[in-house]
């Protein structure tokens, strides 16, 4: 897969006229891991992209993922912060996934896919977003299109999520709140299905899952 896309302001120059410059990005597994943690815990800005990562597990995969990529980083002074600073990148993960959370979609070719491919990516989209709540897996979004984009790949591993729309708001604030999007798997077969199938990338959150399947089935 490729993507054509306007890059202005590029190098030494002064010159802020745009230019088309072709990229080609192989859609490799490093690619699709890092996608997916983009999608939960990413967003871009003109001039970078950056991706919240507090568990030490997890990070040391996403720097692995960058790394591999041969992309350049730095954390910022909190330490979870990773930002990658690259125009570039920036442009063409809001074209793939969109910007900001209520912005997020899946990439125009999941469905070109293989399913080793969608798997890795989903893993680690739940990795970031999504977690196991009493006898559930669940993930919430801000996205509408992400959430229903989310319900439609899932069906290809023969797991049908149900989708509610709770209210949240912030504690301490008057804001009156908005509308999420929840995903949840439930019931023996599907959180078996979404263990052999998908599963998180966390052993922690792996753990919990496995519980909760020993639980349901006691």
């Amino acid at each position: 897969h490729g993507l054509d896309l306007s890059v202005s302001d590029i190098g030494p120059s002064r010159n802020r006229t745009a230019a088309r410059m072709p990229l080609a990005l192989p859609i490799s597994l490093p690619l699709l891991e890092l996608l997916g943690y983009f999608l939960a815990e990413g967003h871009a800005e003109e001039r970078y992209l950056l991706i919240s990562c507090a568990e030490p597990e997890i990070q040391q995969r996403l720097r692995g993922c960058l790394d591999t990529l041969g992309l350049r980083w730095f954390t910022r002074s909190n330490g979870y912060d990773h930002v990658v600073p690259s125009r570039l990148y920036a442009d063409v993960f809001t074209q793939w996934c969109g910007a900001r959370a209520r912005e997020k979609h899946l990439p125009v070719f999941w469905p070109q896919l293989n399913r080793a491919q969608l798997g890795l990516f989903l893993a680690a989209y739940f990795t970031g977003d999504g977690g196991v709540e009493r006898d559930e897996v669940t993930v919430t979004t801000a996205s509408p299109q992400l959430a229903s984009e989310l319900s439609y790949a899932l069906t290809g591993f023969g797991l049908a999520a149900r989708i509610t729309t709770p209210m949240k708001r912030a504690t301490n604030s008057n804001h009156q709140g908005a509308r999420y999007h929840r995903l949840s798997l439930s019931g023996v077969d599907q959180i078996k299905r979404f263990v052999d199938q998908i599963n998180f990338l966390s052993m922690r959150k792996c753990q919990a899952a496995e519980a909760c399947l020993e639980k349901q089935a006691n």
